[in-house]
């Protein structure tokens, strides 16, 4: 994705402060309003500390009757170069009147290094996965998957097994697909894809013995089930024809 993680203004603040003040400890949020305010804003750091520690967000405030703060401490020496370790920690009185603290720990990783580099290689991605460009890297694995992957090289030799029925969702630009029987209709290619899906509780479309011939003879692609539509947009991509 091309967006950073929100923060808000108390994360903003400190991740900025530690190039000018290193080792130090200091209050993160004072009260539960602020960090509830800050869940609830999405705050990247504040919704890990919350998932952490509280199961039942809702409950949150019924169940811990004092919540005394949440507080910051950087990691003094760092581990390796281009990483910097914190913990978040939260310190609260349950409902039974224990004190509890607990942490929760962060590494920050430099992702213009060159250690780190290529995990950050796809970050500038649009966040549609269906946007050209998130395809394109797509299709760049399944290709060096099955030029270099051993086991993968294996299936591409392996049986002439094929399912009973197939779909033919075509090339790119048809607008229409069709029901393909494996045992009576010539495979294009010998290349397909598998959809795992559940029906939901009104399955929009069914083949039974009464509409398989009009299947076979095609329908349009905009009558599918979104999930379906979706699936075709990789297929088309793949140069792939049959799901």
């Amino acid at each position: 994705m091309n967006e950073t993680s929100p923060l808000c203004a108390v994360c903003a603040e400190f991740l900025h402060s530690w190039r000018r003040r290193h080792g130090f400890a200091k209050t993160h949020h004072n009260d539960m309003k602020s960090l509830t305010e800050a869940v609830r804003s999405r705050c990247y750091i504040c919704t890990i500390v919350w998932d952490c520690h509280f199961t039942d967000k809702k409950a949150a405030t019924a169940s811990r009757t004092d919540f005394r703060r949440t507080g910051w401490t950087w990691q003094r020496d760092e581990p390796e170069e281009g990483v910097v370790c914190f913990s978040v920690d939260i310190s609260i009185t349950m409902a039974d009147a224990n004190y509890v603290t607990k942490q929760v720990f962060f590494r920050l990783v430099d992702c213009e290094g060159s250690k780190f580099r290529r995990y950050f290689l796809y970050r500038n991605l649009p966040p549609a996965t269906s946007s050209l460009s998130s395809l394109g890297v797509a299709y760049s694995w399944y290709l060096a998957c099955r030029a270099m992957h051993k086991a993968c090289r294996r299936l591409q030799r392996g049986s002439n097994w094929y399912p009973t029925r197939l779909l033919d969702v075509g090339v790119p630009g048809d607008v229409k697909w069709k029901l393909h029987i494996c045992a009576e209709d010539k495979l294009i290619s010998p290349t397909y894809m598998t959809i795992s899906y559940r029906w939901g509780s009104l399955p929009s479309l069914m083949l039974v013995q009464s509409n398989i011939n009009e299947l076979r003879r095609g329908k349009l692609t905009d009558e599918l089930p979104q999930t379906f539509r979706d699936a075709i947009i990789v297929l088309h991509r793949f140069s792939i024809r049959y799901l």
